[in-house]
């Protein structure tokens, strides 16, 4: 009997070990490292969508995305996960993160306003978004009578904060000595451009006029090196206050007042003498005058004043001191004590009594475009 057990413990762990023992798997084990995956989300403003609003991304990988605007609206920034935009779609740089696609759009506008020297007929009107003086759309003047001058840049975003350009080029004026009437063999072909600035807002709220006087506004601050400065938007209505009175009645003279005067119904409120503005400034922009004659133009309707720290009337020793305002940013300055030149931030110590003039030479790049006195007396 036992001989025989034994044989028999012998078969059954030959057995086991022939079925794999104890029942376990002949498959491998997956040991490879598990694939790391990042999460891309979403943030969209009003006025369009994304799709996808959410997706996981294997590490390494890009993705794409689709924007569309709604209607009356367009795209007007996307950024995150180190994305370029290409038509309408997204696509991502190698994702390692998790990260956020951020789309912005922005509502569309129509923009009307009026061209008019006289009434400016098929002209080419061109609105730039400054300080880049970035093109956004281009259209003409009416060529229709009883609506000369007029205009319309249709779907247009607009940022009520930025400031634009709107540029007037060629076309007829219709009405040159601004008298309401049109007659035919007096019409004047426009050899020159006539331009305005205005604010978003004012765009979109009004029916804005591009006129000498708005020219004027926007040739005073023309920077050669800048294009436009803008840094300080009260200059914008302070140059409109030395050029117009109330336009709208709101008990503010201000750069709107500049951009709402009709020629044909506001010669009356212009600060400066309108024949003047008419056979001088208008008159260089009917010939395409260069940017000297239009600057001399310029000054003459509006000269430069020199001030001078303390008064014009001071007893000794003090330090001479002055300041010229009123000039277009396109001109430089050179300063003379005397005929003797100095330089515009020196200061200059007066010592002996006595009379001395202190001059101020504007130019246009080597141009002399005018000159400014002041006197000054020392006692």
């Amino acid at each position: 009997m036992t001989n025989i057990r034994i044989f028999t413990s012998t078969l059954t762990l030959l057995f086991l070990t022939a079925c794999g023992g104890g029942g376990g798997s002949s498959k491998d084990v997956d040991t490879s490292p598990k694939k790391t995956h990042f999460s891309i989300t979403t943030e969209v403003t009003a006025g369009g969508t994304i799709s996808p609003t959410t997706v996981s991304v294997e590490d390494g990988n890009t993705t794409s995305f689709n924007l569309s605007a709604n209607s009356d609206y367009q795209l007007d920034s996307v950024t995150g996960c180190g994305g370029t935009l290409t038509g309408s779609t997204y696509v991502t740089a190698s994702i390692s993160t998790h990260c956020e696609v951020s789309v912005r759009f922005i509502p569309t506008s129509n923009i009307s306003g009026v061209a008019q020297l006289g009434l400016i007929s098929g002209a080419n009107v061109k609105l730039y978004e400054l300080p880049e003086k970035l093109q956004l759309a281009e259209t003409t003047t009416s060529i229709l009578s009883e609506t000369y001058g007029e205009f319309t840049f249709d779907g247009v975003a607009i940022r009520d904060e930025r400031f634009y350009l709107i540029e007037v080029s060629g076309g007829q004026d219709t009405d040159p000595n601004d008298d309401g009437v049109v007659v035919e063999g007096e019409v004047i072909d426009i050899a020159g451009k006539v331009s305005a600035i205005a604010k978003g807002d004012q765009l979109i709220e009004n029916q804005i006029r591009v006129t000498a006087l708005s020219d004027i506004q926007a040739l005073f601050v023309t920077s050669k090196v800048d294009g436009y400065e803008l840094s300080e938007p009260s200059l914008l209505d302070d140059i409109a206050a030395s050029l117009i009175q109330d336009i709208n009645n709101d008990g503010l003279v201000n750069s709107l007042d500049l951009l709402l005067f009709n020629p044909l119904e506001n010669q009356s409120r212009v600060k400066v003498s309108y024949t003047d503005l008419l056979n001088g400034y208008i008159d260089s922009i009917h010939n395409g005058a260069d940017l000297s004659h239009k600057l001399f133009d310029l000054v003459s309707l509006l000269p430069p004043t020199v001030t001078i720290d303390g008064g014009a009337f001071q007893q000794v020793p003090f330090t001479l001191k002055g300041q010229l305002s009123n000039y277009p940013q396109a001109l430089t300055t050179q300063w003379l004590v005397d005929g003797e030149m100095v330089e515009p931030d020196s200061e200059l110590a007066i010592t002996e009594a006595g009379s001395k003039l202190l001059t101020v030479k504007l130019f246009n790049d080597d141009e002399l475009v005018t000159t400014v006195d002041k006197l000054l007396v020392a006692y």
